[in-house]
This record gives C-alpha cells, sequence and structure tokens, in this order.
C-alpha cells in the first residue's frame, strides 16, 4: 500500500514530467514518473468543456432573456404610444393587444378607458349644442319683444358700441291716434297692429337695425346708408303699414317720425341723437302728424335738449 510520498517535477530530453516516489510496506521504493501534459491534459480539457458550455448556456440565456423583455417592452411601448396619441386629442385608437397576461388586462383598461372617454365626449357635445340652443332662445328672450318681434330697449343698450366711429341714420317714430284704435277696436286689435308694425320696420330696416322702444313707439338705426336711400326705407314703410287688413277692410295706418343722421364719435352721441330724434318726432306730431322729418345730428343743439329735459324732470 502506499503511505507517502514526494512529487518531483524535472526535464527529461526536452519532455516536462513529474515523478513520485512511494516507499511500499516490504521496504522497497516504487518510482512512478509521468509528462506532465498527460497529467494535465484531463482536466485541462474538462475546464474547456465547461467554458464551452458554460458560454452556449450565457448566449441561450441572454436570447431568452431578449425575447422575454420583447414580449414585456413591447406592447408597452404600443401603450405609450397609444398614451401619447389620446394626449394629443386623438380618441379614435384601439389597443389590438389579446393577451390573458397582465399586460393584457392592461391593454384591455385602456381601451375601455378610452371608449369610456369618447361615450363622456359625445354626451358632452350633445350637452353643448344643447346649450347653445338654450342661449340662444335666452339671447331671444331678453333681446327681442315678444309682441312685435323687433329687438328692444335692452338690446339697444347692448348694440351702442357697435355704432362707434360709424355714419348712421336713427329715427323715432310712432302709431298716429294709437289710443283711439284700442279704443275703438280693443287692445287685440291694437296688439295686432303694433305687431304688424314690427313686420314692417323688419321687412324695411331689417331686425338687426329696428328696436321697439316703449308702447307704440319704435326706432330704427341705419348704419352707412345715404338720404335718398334712408327716405325710400320710409316710404316703403308707409307703403307697408297703408296696406294692412282688419278683417275684410283696410286700417290706412299713418305714423309720424323724426329722424337724425350723422357720425357717432363720443359715447354718449347716441343718446343725444335720440333725443334730438325725439324731438323732431314731436315737432312732427304736433305740426298735424303724418309725416316725417329729418336733420343733421347737432351735438350742441342735443345737449341742450337733454339739459332743459333734465331741468323740467326736476322741477316736475
Amino acid at each position: 500500500m502506499i503511505n507517502g510520498g514526494n512529487y518531483v517535477r524535472y526535464n527529461y530530453e526536452g519532455v516536462e514530467k513529474q515523478a513520485v516516489r512511494l516507499k511500499l510496506q516490504n521496504g522497497m521504493w516504487l518510482n512512478v514518473s509521468v509528462p506532465v501534459s498527460e497529467i494535465n491534459g484531463g482536466w485541462v480539457s474538462m475546464v474547456t468543456k465547461i467554458l464551452i458550455v458554460s458560454a452556449i448556456l450565457l448566449i441561450v440565456f441572454i436570447l431568452v432573456a431578449m425575447q422575454f423583455a420583447g414580449y414585456i417592452t413591447k406592447p408597452l411601448r404600443e401603450l405609450t404610444r397609444a398614451a401619447e396619441q389620446v394626449n394629443a386629442g386623438n380618441y379614435d385608437i384601439e389597443l389590438e393587444l389579446h393577451r390573458k397576461d397582465e399586460v393584457g388586462i392592461l391593454s384591455n383598461t385602456f381601451n375601455d378607458l378610452i371608449r369610456n372617454i369618447k361615450g363622456y365626449i359625445s354626451e358632452l357635445n350633445i350637452l353643448n349644442d344643447r346649450l347653445k340652443e338654450d342661449n340662444l332662445i335666452l339671447e331671444a328672450a331678453t333681446t327681442k319683444d315678444s309682441l312685435t318681434g323687433v329687438k328692444n330697449r335692452f338690446a339697444l343698450r347692448r348694440d351702442y358700441e357697435k355704432y362707434i366711429d360709424i355714419d348712421i341714420h336713427i329715427m323715432m317714430l310712432d302709431i298716429d291716434d294709437f289710443k283711439g284704435v284700442n279704443d275703438k277696436y280693443g287692445h287685440s286689435v291694437g296688439d295686432y297692429l303694433l305687431k304688424q308694425t314690427g313686420n314692417a320696420l323688419i321687412d324695411n330696416f331689417g331686425i338687426e337695425y329696428s328696436y321697439r322702444y316703449g308702447g307704440d313707439e319704435f326706432m330704427v338705426i341705419v348704419p352707412d346708408i345715404d338720404e335718398t336711400g334712408f327716405k325710400e326705407k320710409i316710404t316703403a314703410l308707409e307703403k307697408q303699414l297703408s296696406d294692412i287688413q282688419l278683417s275684410d277692410s283696410k286700417m290706412y295706418v299713418q305714423f309720424s317720425a323724426g329722424y337724425v343722421f350723422g357720425k357717432i364719435v363720443l359715447n354718449d352721441d347716441l343718446r343725444l341723437m335720440l333725443r334730438q330724434s325725439d324731438e323732431i318726432l314731436y315737432k312732427v306730431k304736433a305740426a298735424g302728424k303724418n309725416n316725417f322729418i329729418g336733420q343733421e345730428y347737432d351735438r350742441t343743439y342735443a345737449e341742450g335738449l337733454q339739459k332743459r329735459a333734465e331741468e323740467a324732470f326736476r322741477h316736475g
């Protein structure tokens, strides 16, 4: 049996060898000499094979990892692009990821969210359209005279600014002997007459420029029109009102009017022109009615009328 020994490495005829000397139990010595290349060849080969197998396994692992990463990251990239589209306002998008894992659940949830958002937007658009319709109805109710169809005094105040820096004709008119019509025929006929007057004003001057000032008093404001054109409109208005029918007979409606023409420069010019045209109207009525007279706007004269009216109001 071998009970011990020493290893010796030496070179013999250019070959590196390793020897071991072992003492046997019978007292004899056993010398064994083997080339070093033969000793190391086995484990070197084994190490090489292990390294090759490890490298192959590492490559396989990397490929599998890349495959798995692509399986996860590709749908996430699609989700990211879809979210960017939604953020840009494009809701006509749907993910086609039919999977049963967490990514599939996330994709289905995203699609459900987009469908819900589109539904909410559709409902909001419907509500917005209804709101616009309601606003138009409300505006008509607050700015239009319900009986005659022309604008009211609230609309007149709202329209003041649009006439600044514009040449205008402003006319005040009222129906002659309107109280007598009410007394003779009743208020229903009077209302009918007011409505027909409103229709005639709209037909000849346009609803944009026709107003009911109060009672049987109306007003028109026409921008950018010359004297000839404005008088032609008044003549057409006279003709239309004189043709009003009540049952089978004409009513021969007549009116008195006063108008002023000029340019609106300052904020209070329109109010002063209104005062001057109203003054002309009363002069027409005092002179026998059924007529119309126009004057050029005179700011100084109109301011004097305004002051006299204010003093008369203060002294009751």
